[in-house]
């Protein structure tokens, strides 16, 4: 399966401090932000709002990016930390 279209970028509106600006990212990066908007019942704007304001150095695109990987790592480890404790329970119980 291609991931060709998940390279192209948009650039998207939004409002960050009270401005309407805009956004170029990735469809990827796009899809992330809007995957943990959908799991933590927020807007873009807000979850957006919330990365730009932690003061992260570099471009508010870069925050984005970096902030959609380490959510997504996040839970990625703590997933496979239960899974190794379900083993060893398993393999112990």
């Amino acid at each position: 399966m291609s991931t060709e279209h998940l390279t192209r970028r948009i650039r998207r509106n939004m409002v960050l401090d009270g401005s309407r600006t805009s956004v170029s990212l990735e469809v990827a990066a796009w899809n992330g932000l809007s995957e943990i908007c959908r799991r933590e019942a927020v807007s873009l704007d807000e979850l957006c709002q919330k990365i730009v304001s932690n003061g992260n150095a570099g471009s508010r695109a870069s925050a984005l990016r970096v902030y959609v990987m380490n959510y997504f790592m996040s839970r990625a480890l703590h997933l496979e930390d239960n899974q190794h404790f379900d083993r060893r329970v398993a393999q112990h119980g």
